[in-house]
């Protein structure tokens, strides 16, 4: 898809969104934190990709949450490929995590300038929320400590918004990618708390 087509769906999306209080009036592709899954794809396709994978989506030592990702599906707009975490045996399929992801294979910077448009637009629904100013750091994934992740964070009542720009190294053989995702106040206490005890 044409990257500045890209940018004004991006952009046009978020600003239906203006001044939102509530992280469930954010929403990635249609789709909002608290939802359940099976509102937009079957519970087939759901139980499917989830054991497509070896560890079950489990990524994390604590088995709490596991993440599923729906890569190029035709119900996708904006992202290429759109990740959601799920509590473990929870049979409603309730999101507490989104992410959507878009994947720059030749340019990192175009994500770069990519992100500097987001964080206007997010700096504009997110009036209220306390802000994490825009930072790089080195990528943990990446024990050469040469891949880096430049984000900003939107924290509103408890829950957060997070944009980023990951420039991973050509060993990791990850593709360098802008992220915008949306954690739930639970899923991020796991993420602090348990996720890799």
């Amino acid at each position: 898809m044409n990257r500045l087509l890209l940018i004004l769906i991006l952009t046009l999306n978020f600003q239906s969104f203006t001044k939102a209080d509530d992280i469930r009036d954010f929403q990635i592709e249609g789709i909002s934190l608290g939802d359940s899954l099976t509102e937009y794809f079957t519970k087939k396709e759901i139980i499917s990709l989830k054991n497509s994978y070896e560890d079950k989506g489990y990524i994390y030592n604590s088995k709490k949450f596991y993440s599923i990702t729906f890569r190029n599906h035709p119900d996708l707009d904006i992202y290429e490929n759109i990740q959601f975490i799920l509590k473990d045996d929870d049979k409603n399929f309730k999101i507490y995590g989104i992410v959507g992801v878009i994947e720059y294979l030749e340019n990192i910077n175009q994500c770069y300038k990519d992100l500097d448009i987001i964080e206007a637009d997010l700096d504009k629904i997110f009036i209220n929320a306390n802000k994490n100013p825009r930072s790089r750091s080195a990528a943990s994934a990446d024990k050469t400590g040469n891949s880096t992740i430049e984000s900003i964070a939107y924290f509103i009542n408890n829950d957060v918004v997070v944009a980023s720009c990951a420039d991973w190294t050509e060993s990791t053989y990850i593709a360098d990618a802008l992220r915008v995702s949306i954690n739930s106040h639970s899923y991020n206490l796991f993420l602090r708390n348990e996720a890799y005890k």
